[in-house]
C-alpha cells in the first residue's frame, strides 16, 4: 500500500516530481518507463489513480470554499455549446477516461505505426498525457469557469483546448523518433483525429444522458 505522504514528498518518485516532469518534458517519463526504468517514476496507472482521486476530492470540496461545481449559467440558457459540452465531459470524467485513453492510444498507434512502438506502449504514453491534462483542467480550468463571468467561459475553454492540443502534439513529437517535420504532421493528424472522434462520442453521450 502506498505511503500517502511519500506520494507527495518523495524527491525521486513523488507526485510533485511527476507533475514537474510531465509539464516540462511531457514524453520523458513514458520513454523512461517503457525503457524499464520503472522504480524511478510513478507508473501511468498509479499517476492516473492519484490524479483522478485528487480531482474528485477537489471537485467535492469546491462548495466548502464557496465555489459550487456547476458553472453559473445565465437564466436564458444562451450558452455557447462548447461550455456546456466541457461541463458534461468534466462531470462525467470517469466515462470520458474509459473512452479517451484507449481511443487516443489506438489513433497514435495507427498514425505512428512505423515508429516501432506497440499499442501497450502507446497506452503508457497516453495515460500519462491524459491524466496530466485532467489535473490541469481540475486545478486551473474548472475554478476559472466557476469564478469567471459567463460571457468569458467559452474563451477559457478555448484556451484550455488550445493548450491541450499544443501539449499533446509536443509530447508526440518528443516521444516518437524520426524526422521532426514528419512527426509534427503526424502529431497534428493524431490530435485532430482524436479530437474529432472524442467530440462525436462525447456529444452522443450527452444526448443519451
Amino acid at each position: 500500500m502506498w505511503n500517502f505522504w511519500d506520494i507527495f514528498t518523495h524527491a525521486e518518485h513523488g507526485i510533485l516530481k511527476a507533475i514537474y516532469e510531465l509539464t516540462i518534458k511531457p514524453a520523458h517519463i513514458a520513454q523512461e518507463y517503457i525503457a524499464g526504468k520503472r522504480k524511478k517514476y510513478f507508473s501511468p496507472i498509479k499517476y492516473l489513480v492519484v490524479v483522478v482521486s485528487l480531482s474528485a476530492i477537489l471537485i467535492l470540496n469546491y462548495s466548502s470554499f464557496g465555489l459550487p461545481f456547476e458553472p453559473s449559467f445565465p437564466g436564458d440558457s444562451n450558452i455557447d455549446d462548447i461550455v456546456e459540452q466541457d461541463y458534461f465531459n468534466h462531470k462525467n470524467y470517469k466515462i470520458q477516461l474509459f473512452l479517451s485513453i484507449p481511443l487516443a492510444s489506438l489513433i497514435s498507434f495507427l498514425v505512428f505505426r512505423k515508429s516501432g512502438f506497440n499499442f501497450a506502449e502507446n497506452l503508457v504514453l497516453n495515460t500519462y498525457l491524459l491524466a496530466h491534462v485532467i489535473l490541469f483542467h481540475t486545478i486551473l480550468i474548472t475554478p476559472s469557469i466557476i469564478l469567471a463571468s459567463p460571457s468569458v467561459d467559452q474563451w477559457i475553454i478555448v484556451f484550455y483546448l488550445s493548450i491541450s492540443i499544443i501539449y499533446a502534439s509536443l509530447a508526440y513529437i518528443m516521444f516518437f523518433k524520426g524526422k521532426k517535420y514528419i512527426n509534427f504532421l503526424k502529431a497534428l493528424i493524431t490530435v485532430v483525429l482524436f479530437s474529432a472522434a472524442y467530440n462525436l462520442i462525447s456529444q452522443g453521450l450527452r444526448k443519451i444522458f
